[in-house]
């Protein structure tokens, strides 16, 4: 039933993002609207995204969301990647292997997204242009028969925006 909840949620979601990027892409006015909110960096005038910017994936060591050397390094690279950008809405989107429950797996990914999500925020980027997504152990990438499958599948990933909606 959990599961299924879950999987409910996500599907939301995924419509919400859908209907927003939607909604966006039909507005007449191209001039972008700001709001108090908005930080100064993006109303200033900007380039374009740069189509080469990709998707970053850090690794998490087993029950634990503590990011590790090689994990805070990849997040410094990839906003390197943004320099000379608007900052680009992202995706951060936390995974787990299928040791223990369902329910502790979706609360360590979550913590997972909040220690990607506070570091990123510590390095430079905008808060409110981040959005965490929990999935707990639902979308492995590898089998959690092996260790090394297991060890692929304690993830988070930087996705930008463009790529949950194109």
């Amino acid at each position: 039933m959990n599961i299924l909840l879950k999987q409910i949620k996500l599907t939301c979601l995924v419509v919400l993002v859908s209907a927003c990027s939607t909604l966006q892409k039909t507005q007449s006015d191209p001039t972008p609207e700001f709001s108090h909110s908005t930080p100064i960096r993006q109303m200033q005038k900007s380039e374009p995204i740069q189509k080469n910017i990709q998707s970053t994936v850090v690794y998490f060591d087993s029950e634990s969301h503590e990011l590790n050397r090689n994990a805070k390094k990849k997040l410094v690279e990839f906003l390197g990647q943004l320099t000379g950008t608007n900052w680009p809405p992202i995706a951060i989107e936390g995974h787990t292997d299928s040791n223990d429950s369902e329910d502790y797996n979706l609360i360590l990914s979550k913590q997972r997204t909040q220690s990607v999500k506070k570091t990123l925020i510590q390095l430079g980027y905008p808060a409110d242009l981040a959005i965490e997504i929990a999935k707990g152990e639902i979308q492995p990438i590898a089998s959690n028969a092996t260790a090394s499958g297991r060890r692929l599948n304690r993830r988070v990933e930087i996705k930008i925006y463009r790529e949950l909606v194109d």
